[in-house]
């Protein structure tokens, strides 16, 4: 093997020294001042490896992408706790230590698995080769010690590396914050009425959806003008506090996240309008309001434990509040939606109207709106990857009106004072008793859902060493 391996160049990075524990395992280091940086444990760098690779939850699997190769004990640990099936993806950000561990006969056991896919090359051909797989399908292993020894044309993919396993701790925490609030919420959810009974109020109706980007400051006054014009205002509930500081009434909430943090965006707000929520939302927002209106996540938990959940509607939210309102709105008939507040992008360094700041962390270039480039974070880059994903399949039925921000593909753009002259104005519509007050629990169906949503749960919340 050499500089060509795999038939890609592979770029300059460090090469790190080679040394060995106590033991006799192979570990490498870089050179530093004082001393070394260790990409692993000079201990037990096996044990250490099995942990790391037991953290990131592997059983479920679908596709796995190791970040690094190191002297590959993270690999053949990963390659251990993998099911057998499943293949892994190893990114390798850093050259210098797979070239130094195939010259030590480190890699020959992995080299010869055929689950293994080496991506290997400069940034462009590791990015075009990326797998394209369900985010819950998807497990990163990634040991920070590793990542220094990137090349640094690769750095991005090192941040991604980051920001991937960021985002899959928080998933893993709220797996279990996610069934306690399905188990909470389900009394809550057979006296709801379904999402589906909006449709008798907003049917042919403009509505819009407001989200809580930094450019939505600068059209509240075109949004309380919106209001006094009949045009309903739905919101996602990161929204809800600029709105209600402003004095614009908001006709429906829509709510999804499961943890403490959701919680907080809302507190000590008076929340006097129905409520949309999924079935993991926080309990405390999804009941907040003098309607609640369940939305079925399909493919979820309780859509696949009875089929009275998903009866009147099922909803694909992607993990994210603007895509689980989005398909409940566009499933009412002949709804036109108006997006504002939707900027996928900081304004500087904020991210929210008001000016809070987005956390410290990598940054990503992405299309402006206004035809230039604009700074965002990895995680909202990824929201505007699923909203381009979303339009790509959905009836063209939304329109931008968001003043500034990323530009999204697929989604065509007004401002917001010509779509507000387009007609003359409506009656206004009053959601809090303009819903059918048809509920699930009238199904005859309803204990026996209540029974299986239960059952589900309790499989749910085994251990894994239970379940098999």
């Amino acid at each position: 093997m050499d500089s060509s391996v795999f038939g890609q160049d592979l770029p300059p990075g460090p090469w790190p020294e080679v040394s060995r524990t106590v033991t006799g395992e192979l570990i490498f280091a870089l050179p530093g001042s004082p001393d070394p940086h260790y990409l692993h444990s000079r201990l037990d760098p096996i044990a250490e490896a099995r942990g790391v690779a037991e953290n990131a939850a592997l059983e479920q699997a679908g596709v796995v992408m190791v970040f690094g190769v190191g002297a590959g004990h993270l690999l053949r640990a990963t390659a251990a706790a993998t099911p057998a099936a499943t293949a892994i993806y190893c990114v390798v950000l850093d050259p210098g230590c797979l070239l130094c561990a195939h010259r030590q006969g480190a890699l020959d056991d992995l080299l010869g698995d055929s689950r293994i896919i080496f991506l290997a090359g400069d940034l462009a051909a590791i990015v075009r080769r990326l797998p394209r797989a369900a985010e819950e399908d998807l497990r990163v292993v990634v040991h920070p010690p590793l990542l220094a020894a990137t090349a640094p044309t690769l750095a991005p993919l090192a941040a991604m590396a980051r920001e991937l396993e960021m985002v899959q701790r928080s998933r893993l925490r709220q797996r279990v914050q996610v069934l306690a609030n399905i188990e909470q919420n389900l009394p809550l959810i057979l006296r709801s009425e379904p999402a589906a009974a909006l449709a008798s109020a907003l049917a042919n109706r403009r509505l819009l959806l407001i989200g809580p980007g930094p450019s939505l400051e600068g059209q509240l006054g075109q949004l309380a003008r919106a209001a006094s014009r009949g045009v309903p205002i739905t919101a996602l509930d990161t929204a809800l506090r600029p709105l209600l500081e402003a004095g614009i009434p908001v006709d429906l909430l829509f709510t999804l996240h499961p943890l403490e943090e959701n919680l907080a965006k809302v507190e000590g707000l008076a929340i006097d309008c129905p409520v949309v929520y999924f079935e993991a939302a926080h309990p405390q927002i999804a009941a907040a309001g003098p309607r609640p209106l369940f939305a079925c996540e399909a493919g979820g938990l309780l859509d696949r434990a009875h089929p009275l959940f998903g009866a009147h509607g099922r909803y694909s939210s992607e993990g994210t509040v603007l895509i689980a309102a989005l398909e409940v709105l566009a499933a009412i008939p002949a709804a036109r939606i108006g997006l504002c507040g939707i900027d996928l992008a900081l304004a500087g360094e904020a991210r929210y109207a008001g000016g809070r700041a987005a956390a410290p962390g990598a940054r990503v270039e992405v299309p402006a709106r206004d035809g230039g480039t604009t700074l965002t974070t990895p995680s909202l880059a990824l929201h505007r990857t699923r909203l381009e994903r979303w339009l790509a399949r959905t009836p063209r039925r939304v329109v931008d009106l968001t003043a500034a921000g990323a530009a999204v593909a697929g989604l065509p753009r007004r401002t917001l004072d010509a779509w507000l002259a387009d007609r003359a104005p409506e009656p206004a519509v009053d959601l809090r008793s303009g819903i059918s007050a048809r509920i699930l629990g009238d199904d005859p169906r309803a204990e026996q859902a209540l029974i299986a949503a239960r059952s589900a749960l309790e499989v749910a919340t085994r251990p894994a060493s239970e379940s098999r």
